[in-house]
């Protein structure tokens, strides 16, 4: 799977402390020109919702490849930026569509 954006990828995603991990899923939301470097910027996927409302929800129907096991929710305030050597499985691709409402979603906590 190519790492480009809208690619879902397993990853060991640290906890804001930065002391822990933990190994799930991660969308790709840097764009072609960001992903040139050395490093990709990747969303948080989990299954558990919480309390926030700065999420998307994803289902099965919502990748274009691969398979979601459960619905799951991109963390839109959950982004990270890491080195493409800790992409550790590819998962899926989102949908353009769906795609873009998470980028909507990231712009809306930038801006307001």
């Amino acid at each position: 799977m190519k790492i480009e954006q809208g690619a879902i990828f397993l990853i060991n995603f640290p906890f804001t402390s930065l002391r822990a991990h933990k190994l799930r899923p991660a969308l790709i939301v840097s764009g072609s020109r960001f992903n040139r470097s050395q490093d990709v910027i990747v969303a948080g996927i989990t299954t558990q919702v919480g309390t926030s409302d700065f999420v998307v929800p994803l289902e099965e129907a919502d990748l274009v490849a691969g398979v979601l096991r459960k619905k799951s929710f991109v963390k839109c305030g959950r982004l990270v930026a890491i080195e493409k050597d800790l992409l550790l499985q590819p998962v899926g691709i989102l949908k353009g569509g769906k795609l873009q409402k998470v980028l909507q979603e990231i712009k809306s906590i930038l801006e307001e």
